[in-house]
């Protein structure tokens, strides 16, 4: 119906297995792939060990009371 449209598939983590498989789902059969490292200068992270309890609240109240740039917090 569609013909034979392109096949874009993007991920950011996949793994060689895991793109192996990608291209065998989507029945790719000379796909380009570019993988570029997993380093990206625009991106920064930082590590704060703290206390259970309190400990994780204030960090994840202070977190969310600093807007200067999106975060993920995992506590």
């Amino acid at each position: 119906m569609l013909g034979k449209p392109p096949i874009l598939a993007l991920t950011a983590t996949a793994t060689p297995d895991i793109r192996e498989d990608i291209v065998r789902s989507l029945g790719l059969r000379e796909p380009r792939i570019v993988n570029t490292g997993v380093y990206r200068a625009n991106l920064h992270y930082r590590v704060t060990q703290v206390s259970v309890g309190g400990g994780r609240v204030s960090a994840h109240r202070r977190a969310r009371e600093t807007p200067r740039w999106p975060r993920c917090v995992r506590c």
